[in-house]
């Protein structure tokens, strides 16, 4: 036995949030949160025994975001957000087994502007935002020489990005074959730096986000019948990305086909089942999932299968 290590994560929230309606087709959402964070840390195998605690200074996160109709079936909006995270279990306590109480929270500013869009009612839904991210102490991933994960917090970074989702229902009702046939499409476009980055001698600012690809593009087709059969099929594509803060190793982009068919039977008011299959394939070989970001000797790849197939069978009792 190496460790016997117990955690005690002490959390307190609070939330409000008021809307309020304006004239001209305006709404004003706006909330608060207090948060207050506290880790203890304990060793029972190390005599004497002892606890470390780890508190971080509490934080008032405000958020108010202006929405205006310019149609019935168009909306714009603009938000301000400060945001707060603190470490989780995992990266305070890596798997090195030390505590680290000096990881700091992250703190955000975001400011974001998007467009609602209904073109098609209850058929087509179209959401465009554009945000700008600022975070101070970012959490980023080293690995060290034996391959345990640790993390550190590296200043401020600066995120830039586009998203765009699109959803169309073709066909969606309680009664035929074919009840619910769903189109959608995802992208995101992330230009993500390090803003104030230094690392001994080492001066990273500027160098792309450690992990981050520039683009993310997702197409997929769900259907659902009235007989239980379903099905999902799924295209991603991941461009390229940086797997250490140098920016001197990059992963390449790849893509990926996901499907899975399945059966789902209710069989009375508490028993449930489903059977399905599914495969995942990639339409580059070799290709990388699950890079280890920061690691030791360059050992960032983790080589992945070009196809998988699975099958499952889950009971679900609704008590």
């Amino acid at each position: 036995l190496q460790f016997d290590d117990e955690i005690a994560a002490t959390q307190y929230n609070v939330f409000l949030q008021t809307d309020i309606s304006l004239a001209e087709n305006f709404i004003i959402n706006a909330g608060v949160s207090y948060n207050n964070y506290n880790y203890g840390f304990t060793r029972l195998n190390q005599h004497p025994v002892t606890t470390i605690n780890k508190t971080f200074n509490p934080v008032i996160v405000p958020r108010i975001s202006l929405l205006k109709k310019i149609h019935k079936n168009y909306s714009l909006y603009a938000t301000v957000s400060k945001g707060y995270s603190p470490p989780t279990i995992d990266e305070i306590v890596p798997s090195a087994g030390i505590f680290n109480a000096g990881l700091d929270a992250e703190k955000a500013v975001n400011y974001e502007l998007g467009l609602r869009m209904e073109p098609v009612k209850n058929k087509l839904f179209i959401d465009a935002a554009y945000y700008i991210f600022y975070l101070n102490n970012t959490i980023v991933t080293r690995r060290d020489a034996s391959g345990a994960d640790y993390f550190v917090n590296t200043g401020k970074t600066e995120q830039h990005g586009l998203e765009l989702a699109i959803n169309y229902y073709p066909v969606r009702r309680s009664t035929g074959f074919v009840q619910s046939l769903h189109l959608w499409s995802n992208y995101t476009k992330s230009m993500a730096r390090f803003k104030e980055y230094k690392q001994v001698a080492n001066d990273y600012s500027g160098n792309k986000l450690t992990g981050t690809p520039p683009n993310v593009f997702l197409l997929g087709t769900d259907i659902v019948t009235g007989t239980g059969l379903y099905a999902n099929i799924t295209y991603r594509y991941t461009d390229i990305l940086p797997l250490n803060d140098a920016n001197t190793f990059f992963a390449s982009q790849y893509n990926l086909l996901l499907g899975r068919v399945g059966y789902k039977k209710k069989f009375c008011k508490v028993l449930e089942g489903e059977i399905y299959i599914a495969f995942d394939r990639s339409f580059n070989t070799p290709y990388s999932l699950g890079n280890d970001l920061n690691a030791a000797g360059n050992k960032y790849f983790n080589p992945a299968a070009p196809e998988n197939y699975y099958s499952g069978i889950k009971l679900k009792f609704n008590l």
